[in-house]
């Protein structure tokens, strides 16, 4: 394709350039943003590509390019150019009623049924296409509620039988997934794979299974998954090595591996000694992965131990509700210094009871 079509062999030459000129780091790749002047092979082709822009993988090409930028905005332009010609697509395939849901609903519709597996997975590549499956309904699934939270309305019996056969998908996957590791011997890079996919599984699992809670308590519960998730996304780290590589490309990924889980963990996990351990993995600055920097994140994570533990129960030694974090929005559009904006939200949202401030940071 990229033989044949300008568009796509000038967006493939300014992200190998991207490669192998970027750090990594989004600071750099934000510092080099706005010095673009600088850049004139990415400039080159860049614009050359965009003056013959076609289709799907041109979209997803930029999008690609824009990540390793560190383009937040532009990214995420790009990217729903590419979800609406994928939810075309979908349209033309599926019946006439539901197409009078229209483009944007149909973005977050979710076209897989429940995935209750009764057999192994054959392959890695076939449990990380389920996980993602059921993470998609999982996040359809929390921003719905998150949703009905805020705006004070009722949790519906629907809404806790949706959360429950969400859950029951995860548990038919995770037990899929060790009946493949038991009967299969895999190699070492499908070991690392799938140690990732079970710090994916506990993520969700644990979001979704507090995402009907009113209060920040719930996640208590979930102690034991935090410390799986943080044991596997350790060996993921430990399979990387040190950071200090001679190759020539960018400590960069556009997986999802490990940051967004121990993001999670150190947020949400109120164990003082256990959200260390996540922070102390961020810490090893592992490549960035897409538009999470390891870096930004240990930065706000920091802030947030700060904040909950401003102020501990006397009797049990734990967070006090009122302190803890319920939401941090980090505002993507970081500037060249590395300064960016951090929103946080405390108190009983879900109540109508709650508040919200700003932050400003700076790497």
């Amino acid at each position: 394709m990229a033989q044949s079509e300008p568009c796509v062999r000038h967006a493939l030459i300014a992200l190998g350039y991207l490669n192998k000129t970027e750090t990594g780091s989004l600071k750099d790749a934000r510092s080099g943003f706005m010095a673009a002047s600088e850049q004139k092979t990415l400039l080159f082709h860049y614009n050359k590509a965009v003056n013959s822009l076609i289709g799907l993988v041109s979209c997803i090409l930029f999008i690609c390019i824009e990540f390793l930028r560190g383009n937040y905005d532009t990214a995420f332009t790009y990217f729903n150019s590419d979800l609406k010609i994928i939810s075309a697509f979908k349209r033309s395939q599926i019946p006439s009623p539901v197409k009078s849901l229209g483009p944007k609903q149909v973005l977050h519709t979710s076209y897989y049924l429940l995935e209750i597996q009764g057999r192994p997975f054959t392959s890695v590549l076939e449990a990380q296409s389920s996980i993602y499956n059921i993470r998609n309904m999982a996040m359809i699934f929390i921003r719905n509620i998150g949703l009905k939270l805020l705006n004070l309305r009722l949790i519906t019996e629907e809404d806790l039988q949706h959360q429950k056969d969400i859950l029951e998908s995860h548990r038919a996957w995770f037990r899929a997934l060790e009946e493949l590791e038991r009967k299969t011997t895999l190699s070492k890079e499908d070991a690392i794979t799938a140690n990732s996919l079970k710090a994916n599984y506990y993520c969700t699992y644990i979001f979704t299974a507090c995402a009907t809670h009113t209060n920040q308590i719930a996640y208590d519960q979930h102690l034991d998954g935090f410390k799986a998730l943080i044991n596997h996304t350790r060996i993921v780290l430990d399979s990387i090595g040190s950071t200090s590589s001679s190759s020539p490309a960018v400590n960069f990924t556009f997986e999802i591996g490990v940051i967004l889980y121990l993001y999670f963990a150190a947020s949400c996990c109120r164990c003082s000694v256990t959200r260390r351990e996540a922070i102390s993995l961020l810490e090893r600055n592992p490549p960035r992965e897409g538009l999470w920097d390891a870096q930004q994140h240990v930065a706000v994570t920091n802030r947030i131990i700060e904040i909950e533990e401003s102020e501990l129960d006397p009797v049990t030694g734990w967070l006090v509700e009122r302190t803890r974090i319920w939401s941090t929005i980090i505002n993507g559009d970081m500037d060249g210094n590395g300064r960016f904006q951090v929103y946080f939200a405390v108190g009983l949202w879900g109540e109508g009871r709650g508040r919200m401030w700003r932050e400003w940071f700076v790497l």
